[in-house]
C-alpha cells in the first residue's frame, strides 16, 4: 500500500511556523531585552512624545478661533473660520512633524544593526550559529522597529487632540497611523540593507541618509518636469494629478496631506471620495495614501531581499550534516 503524504508537517512550513519561529529568535529577545530595559529607552519615548505634544499644543493654541472683544466676531489666525479645515490642517501638521522625527531617527537606528557586529568583530561568530540569513536579518529588523513602532503608537494620544476641533474622523486617524508605520519599515528596510552591505556604522548610516533624501525629496522632484514634458508645458489637471502621484509614492508627508484635502474638498470636479479612492472628472484614482502604501510596500520588500542576499553565512560540514543534507562527496 502506499503511505500517504504527511501534509501536517508541510503545513507547519509556511506561513504559521514562520511566524513563531519569530518569537523564538534569539537575535530578537536579546535585542529587545537589552533595549526595552534600559532607561534610555524610557527617556527616547518620552523625548519623542514630549516634543510632539509641544508641537501639538502649540499649533492648536495659534490655530484656534480667537474672539475679537473690540469688532464682536470670531477671527482665524489663518484659516478662514472654517472649522474643518482647521482640524485637518492641524492634524497634517501633527502627522508632518511625526514623519520628520520618523525620518531622522529610523535611519539611524537600523543602519548600524549589522555593520555594528562587523565592527565589534561578532559578525563571524553571528555567522557560525545556526541562523539562516534571513533568521538574522528579521531579527535585527524586527527588534529595532517594534522599538519604532512604539513610539508612533505611544504618539495616538496627542494626534486625538484634533477631535477637540473636528473636521478629522476615525479614517483619518487610521491613515494617519498607518503611513508613518510603513514609512518606519521602509526606512528601516533601507537601513538595514546598507548596514549588510557595509563594513561600517559610518558609512552605512551616510548611504541610508543619502538614499533616503533621494528618495523622499530627489525623486517627487521629478514630477514637475516630467509633468510638463508629458502634457506640453500646458499644466491642468492632468498635470497636477501627476505630481501628486508622482510625490505621494515616495514621500509620506505629501501622501497624508494630499488625502486629507481630498477628504475635505468640496470642488466640483471631486464628485465622490473616501478614504480609497476619489472621481474627478469621471476617473476614478486611487488616494494618495494607497500609491505610496504600495510603493512604500515594494521598495520594503526589494530592500529585505537585497540585506538577506548581501548575508552569507559560512558553511561547514557539520552544519550540512545537522540540516538533513548529505556531506559533499570528495
Amino acid at each position: 500500500m502506499t503511505e500517504t503524504p504527511n501534509l501536517t508537517g508541510q503545513a507547519k512550513i509556511w506561513p504559521l511556523s514562520w511566524i513563531r519561529s519569530l518569537r523564538h529568535n534569539p537575535i530578537i529577545l536579546k535585542e529587545l531585552r537589552g533595549r526595552m530595559r534600559s532607561w534610555r529607552a524610557l527617556f527616547n519615548v518620552a523625548l519623542y512624545v514630549g516634543l510632539l505634544s509641544i508641537f501639538a499644543t502649540l499649533t492648536y493654541a495659534i490655530s484656534v478661533p480667537r474672539t475679537d472683544y473690540y469688532n464682536s466676531y470670531y477671527s482665524y489666525s489663518y484659516y478662514n473660520n472654517d472649522y474643518e479645515r482647521l482640524g485637518s490642517n492641524i492634524f497634517s501638521a501633527i502627522i508632518g512633524v511625526q514623519l520628520l522625527l520618523i525620518v531622522l531617527l529610523a535611519p539611524g537606528f537600523t543602519s548600524g544593526v549589522i555593520s555594528g557586529e562587523k565592527e565589534r568583530q561578532t559578525y563571524e561568530i553571528l555567522l557560525l550559529t545556526l541562523l539562516q540569513p534571513a533568521e538574522i536579518v528579521f531579527g535585527k529588523l524586527l527588534s529595532t522597529l517594534a522599538y519604532l513602532f512604539l513610539l508612533i503608537i505611544a504618539a495616538l494620544p496627542v494626534e486625538s487632540i484634533v477631535f477637540l476641533v473636528g473636521g478629522v474622523g476615525a479614517d483619518q486617524l487610521i491613515i494617519g497611523l498607518i503611513v508613518p508605520l510603513v514609512t518606519t519599515l521602509t526606512l528601516g528596510t533601507l537601513g538595514v540593507m546598507w548596514s549588510s552591505l557595509l563594513r561600517t556604522s559610518g558609512r552605512a548610516s551616510r548611504a541610508t541618509y543619502i538614499s533616503m533624501v533621494v528618495l523622499v525629496l530627489g525623486l517627487p522632484a521629478l514630477a514637475i518636469p516630467l509633468s510638463l514634458l508629458s502634457y506640453g508645458f500646458r499644466g491642468g489637471s492632468d498635470s497636477g494629478d501627476l505630481m501628486l502621484y508622482w510625490a505621494s509614492a515616495f514621500n509620506p508627508g505629501v501622501a497624508v496631506i494630499s488625502t486629507n484635502e481630498l477628504l475635505i474638498s468640496h470642488n466640483s470636479r471631486t464628485t465622490e471620495h473616501n478614504i480609497f479612492y476619489y472621481l474627478d472628472n469621471g476617473y476614478i484614482y486611487p488616494m494618495p495614501w494607497l500609491v505610496f502604501l504600495v510603493a512604500a510596500l515594494v521598495l520594503s520588500t526589494i530592500f529585505t531581499l537585497l540585506a538577506i542576499r548581501f548575508v552569507k553565512p559560512l558553511k561547514t560540514d557539520g552544519d550540512l550534516k545537522f540540516r538533513g543534507k548529505k556531506k559533499p562527496a570528495k
